[in-house]
C-alpha cells in the first residue's frame, strides 16, 4: 500500500483552533512527556499500530519528514503506539530501519486527540492548539507539508 495520492490538506483557514487536551506519553527509556510540557514547540503527533496497514503505509513518509526536522529544537515528533506495545513497535521500526521517536500513551487520551481511528495525525502549534488533524493514511513527506511545519515554527 502506498499513500502517494493521499495528501493532507494544510490550506484550510481556521482562526478558532481547539486547545489540545493534555496527554502523557512514555518512551522506551521510560522518559515521560506531556502535550502541555511541549507548549512553545510544534508537535507532530501520530497514533498508529503495527497491525494497521494504512499506518504502515504512511510510516516511510513520516520517517522522511522526521529526518528533515531532526536537528530542530522547535519540532517534536511523537509516534504513539495505540496498543502500548513498545516491544513490538520498536522491533518493527528497527527491522525496517526507521528512526522515529516511539512512545506509548500513559494517561487517558481525550477524543479530541484520538478517537480510535488509526492512523490519526495531529499537528499542535506553539500555542498548544490543534491546527491540523487527519484520520487515515496520508503522505506527510511533501514540500507543502514541510512548508506548513516551517510556517508554524516561524510563528
Amino acid at each position: 500500500m502506498q499513500v502517494g495520492f493521499f495528501k493532507p490538506d494544510v490550506n484550510g483557514k481556521n482562526d478558532n483552533y481547539l486547545t489540545a487536551p493534555d496527554a502523557a506519553f512514555t518512551n522506551t527509556s521510560g522518559t515521560t512527556i506531556s502535550v502541555s510540557s511541549l507548549k512553545g514547540k510544534v508537535v507532530f503527533l501520530n497514533f498508529w499500530a503495527t497491525w494497521c496497514p494504512p499506518c504502515l503505509a504512511e510510516i516511510p513518509g513520516i520517517n522522511d519528514l522526521h529526518k528533515q526536522f531532526l536537528n530542530s529544537n522547535d519540532v517534536v515528533f511523537i509516534l504513539a503506539d495505540a496498543d502500548g506495545d513498545l516491544a513490538a513497535s520498536t522491533s518493527f521500526l528497527q527491522t525496517h530501519h526507521f528512526d522515529l521517536p516511539l512512545y506509548k500513551p500513559v494517561s487517558n487520551i481525550h477524543t479530541d486527540l484520538f478517537a480510535g481511528t488509526l492512523p490519526t495525525t495531529l499537528i499542535i502549534n506553539r500555542k498548544g492548539e490543534i491546527v491540523f488533524k487527519e484520520t487515515g493514511a496520508a503522505n506527510y513527506n511533501t514540500k507543502q507539508f514541510t512548508d506548513f511545519i516551517n510556517k508554524l515554527v516561524a510563528e
